[in-house]
């Protein structure tokens, strides 16, 4: 341990400096407000052409992506998430493993049932989390400088030997440009060589460039310009947006589509021009994408998409009722989507289209029985019961993410299926259809206490009193499409008979057509210019931070016209990027 003169005062005083403007820039996480105060070096002065192409003719559109929709407010700062902050130590740091240390962090915002994601203006800075950073910055300096080979890492090699002023003036310039993820200016240089002359001068031990570089670590690491992704923007276009610099879009990519801060190779692309045009980006968005890290950003997006997260919130299933069900099935469950989804858009290239009609899943021994798949045609079920193994499920009978158990018992309830929050999510989530809130006095209603021979008939029941319109009657959305999943049980069994009664998975919905149960509709969905609109928008909001998801804006057009081609995931994202929803921000 460092001996000072007041260590108390001195790490006072370093928290101080790193973290100078970080309440006033918690305020800016959402709205059009730009904090002018943050230093901005000279960067390439060539504008970015026009993001997206003139307003199409309306034959160039595909519907519903045909409108001309005007772009939000955009954050200028947003806080790195705790998994963003993880990932960036790991690689600024060049360490071994994930620090560990946001398990300390105040929870991030997560999606909600009813809506998409989290702002982006909800990623903030409380109290809580300035005392986390602080706490967490100081054991990382602490970790990295009391290890030869750990600081050498770091260390260029102007800064490996010869006089202490001379090595730490090398360290902070090349350091700092990787901490705040672009050029620097002088005076930022000066203003942190300062912290570690100020920690010099209270350290009566130790050697000195190691005191120093310590302290500028442990500062550096609270700084808001690290913390916080700040995208001011440089030119202004007609429409009163700003075009997002190089650096910030090289920022905006990074962790949008690998969850961390650029590399070295992807800053080389930034120096050598290759983000100042639209097409560069597209081209620099196609090779990160084919990048391994990618894979983070896809499980990501679709655990929120899907409300992975929320699956082990189901804690039981009454076993009279429920046999199959054991005390790991929704964890099981979760490993089941992450891995389908793994195996269909990240390793095999697949899109919208896949997510929705594979019949791939991966099980073990317990979660093959609750989908009735005789483990005797796998052998692997049987030598290795706990290890995930891949199968197939008749398609006749089930096929896509939203058949799959997790989904199916999370959207359950403990007797019962739900087909209202079922069909609810499926109206939100796959076909962008606007829904409103419950009547007063329906909000709650429990479908089991109300009259009636099967589930259905109970549903019917309850949500009667709604009239037409939301539920069920006519241009009903939510019953109709829920009731196309009654073949399947509360935790997702496949079943024809609801107690003596055989079940009805008919229904129809005018953004959809008649369907016949859950794989009929899916077959329609899959080609439905709807339902891929739908899916790119959210992809749109995950890559802009935002829980907007709307399927109208003309911009769309060209990711959902690649989706309608069965394009893969990674060709919708190569569209969004392109487009001023990304590469700008507002003014």
């Amino acid at each position: 341990m460092l001996r000072t003169k007041s260590r108390t005062d001195l790490a006072a005083l370093v928290s101080i400096a790193a973290i100078a403007g970080a309440v006033g820039l918690a305020a800016c996480g959402s709205g059009d407000i730009a904090d002018t105060s943050i230093p901005r070096a000279a960067e390439p002065t060539a504008a970015l052409p026009p993001a997206v192409a003139p307003t199409p003719k309306p034959d160039d559109c595909v519907p519903p992506a045909c409108q001309d929709f005007p772009l939000a407010k955009t954050p200028h700062v947003v806080r790195l998430t705790s998994s963003q902050w993880e990932r960036t130590m790991k690689d600024l740091l060049v360490l071994d493993a994930l620090p560990g240390s946001s398990v300390d962090f105040p929870a991030d915002p997560v999606s909600s049932a009813d809506r998409f994601g989290s702002e982006a203006g909800e990623l903030i800075v409380t109290t809580q989390h300035w005392a986390a950073y602080q706490k967490a910055a100081e054991a990382l300096s602490a970790l990295v400088t009391g290890d030869a080979a750990s600081l050498n890492r770091i260390l260029p090699a102007a800064a490996k030997t010869g006089d202490t002023s001379a090595r730490v003036s090398a360290f902070v310039a090349a350091f700092l440009p990787r901490a705040y993820r672009r050029p620097v200016t002088a005076k930022e240089i000066a203003d942190v060589i300062a912290v570690g002359e100020l920690a010099a001068a209270n350290v009566s031990v130790g050697d000195p460039f190691v005191v120093r570089v310590t302290w500028i670590l442990n500062a550096v690491l609270q700084s808001p310009k690290l913390l916080y992704r700040i995208s001011l923007g440089e030119d202004v276009t007609k429409d009163g947006r700003a075009r997002l610099s190089p650096y910030e879009i090289a920022t905006k990519l990074s962790y949008g589509l690998w969850g961390t801060m650029p590399d070295a190779a992807l800053i080389a692309l930034v120096d050598g021009g290759k983000l100042t045009t639209t097409a560069g980006v597209a081209e620099v968005a196609r090779g990160m994408l084919a990048d391994p890290r990618a894979a983070v950003a896809m499980l990501d997006f679709h655990d929120q998409l899907y409300l992975v997260e929320h699956y082990t919130d189901v804690k039981n299933r009454p076993l009279d009722l429920h046999p199959s069900f054991y005390d790991t099935m929704m964890s099981d469950a979760q490993a089941d989507i992450r891995k389908t989804v793994e195996e269909l858009v990240v390793k095999n290239d697949g899109g919208f289209r896949a997510l929705v009609s594979s019949p791939v899943a991966f099980v073990n021994q317990k979660l093959a029985a609750v989908y009735g798949i005789d483990a005797s045609k796998y052998p692997q079920l049987t030598s290795a019961p706990t290890a995930f193994t891949k199968v197939a499920f008749d398609p006749a009978q089930r096929k896509g993410i939203l058949m799959h158990a997790g989904w199916l018992a999370y959207e359950g309830a403990p007797k019962d299926p739900s087909p209202i929050h079922r069909g609810a999510f499926v109206a939100r989530h796959v076909i962008c259809s606007p829904l409103g809130s419950p009547p007063p006095g329906a909000a709650g209603a429990d479908p089991s206490k109300g009259t009636g021979n099967t589930n259905r008939d109970r549903v019917t029941a309850t949500t009667g009193g709604c009239g037409d319109g939301c539920h069920g009657g006519k241009g009903g959305v939510i019953n109709p499409l829920g009731f196309s999943f009654e073949g399947f049980d509360s935790i997702g069994k496949l079943r024809t008979m609801d107690g003596a009664f055989p079940i009805d998975t008919t229904g129809e919905v005018g953004l959809v057509g008649a369907f016949s149960g859950a794989v009929p509709l899916f077959d329609t969905l899959s080609s439905s210019p709807r339902a891929h609109a739908c899916y790119a928008a959210h992809w749109s909001s995950y890559l802009n931070g935002s829980s907007l998801v709307d399927v109208t804006p003309r911009w769309l057009s060209p990711a959902v016209a690649k989706s309608l081609k069965n394009g893969s995931v990674r060709d919708i994202v190569v569209e969004l990027v392109q487009t001023d929803a990304f590469l700008t921000v507002s003014r």
